[in-house]
């Protein structure tokens, strides 16, 4: 269980079963460590969502400012530099791709092939669920043992791939970067023109420090990039950085990830991990009377008192 503190001090304890658990982190790495590494691409239609289904009263919907093709070498690059197992021939029928995923998929589990049994007898393509976990040993770093514990938890062999264990130690190499953990970030400075020059943190020790940068890249995610902007306000930009429209930390936008269990006539689940490794993308658009639509998959492992939950 988790104990979760509210504003006024009050705690409530949450156990695994309980929707509201989640597996948040920050740490080095961000989320990488305790993600599900799910390593799906946006498809063509998804950078142009107003254009193809137009733009319901009331909303904010609006087509990317560029296109699949020019983020394409992009999500090439990352698959590449980080590591992506994936069932390459097949998902290159769903979006184009230049090159081949650096490893095979991993294997499926009972799970899948039931999964995939299933979307055959409906007429529905299914492919390998594209993971940042490796299906093959992969940069100096041990091939996935299949274990139960991908959600929430960092990897016990190192297999799952994330920032904390490719791009991080990669610049530490170098020499030339210093990582500060256990710091929050509180503003990103500017100067009297208004431009940027640095951030304002503070450390472990509730020490401020105020480091000075040529460059500074805000890459905290959708809830923390807005908090950094919008605590930024200065003389220059009363609103917040890059906030002269009002839109810095509005207009968010999750992802709606529902799930079913059922009850079979055979056996369907072995316990095998990663988990989540079949799935079928028939219903990402072209869905009637929906915008949009997405993708159905075999679920990760999940805990034995998920069941008795449900």
């Amino acid at each position: 269980p988790r104990v979760f503190v509210g504003l006024s001090g009050e705690e409530a304890t949450v156990p695994p079963h309980d929707d509201r658990y989640n597996s948040n982190a920050a740490a080095v790495g961000g989320g990488t460590p305790v993600y599900g590494a799910q390593a799906w691409r946006f498809l063509p239609t998804d950078f142009a969502m107003a254009s193809a289904y137009g733009v319901p009263a009331g909303s904010s919907l609006a087509d990317w400012p560029f296109g699949y093709d020019e983020l394409a070498p992009y999500y090439e690059r990352a698959e590449w530099e980080v590591g992506v197992a994936g069932e390459s021939g097949a998902s290159a029928r769903i979006w184009p791709r230049a090159k081949d995923y650096p490893m095979p998929p991993v294997p499926n589990n009972r799970q899948g092939e039931v999964m995939r049994a299933g979307a055959a007898a409906l007429g529905w393509p299914a492919l390998a669920v594209p993971v940042l976990i490796n299906s093959v040993p992969y940069q100096g770093r041990a091939a996935c043992i299949n274990c139960q514990h991908c959600v929430g938890f960092a990897c016990p062999s190192d297999a799952k791939n994330g920032t904390h264990n490719t791009m991080i130690p990669r610049a530490l190499a170098t020499g030339r970067c210093e990582l500060v953990t256990g710091a929050m970030v509180e503003r990103i400075d500017t100067d009297s023109d208004g431009r940027v020059i640095g951030v304002s943190y503070y450390d472990a020790n509730d020490q401020r420090h105020s480091p000075r940068a040529a460059v500074v890249v805000c890459s905290a995610g959708a809830i923390e990039t807005a908090r950094l902007l919008l605590n930024s306000r200065s003389a220059q930009h009363p609103d917040g950085l890059g906030n002269q429209h009002d839109q810095v930390g509005r207009n968010l936008q999750g992802h709606y990830y529902p799930g079913k269990f059922g009850l079979m006539p055979e056996q369907v689940y072995d316990g095998i991990g990663p988990g989540v490794s079949a799935a079928t993308c028939h219903f990402n658009h072209g869905n009637p009377d929906v915008i949009g639509g997405g993708m159905l998959a075999n679920e990760f492992i999940v805990l034995p008192i998920i069941f008795w939950a449900r």
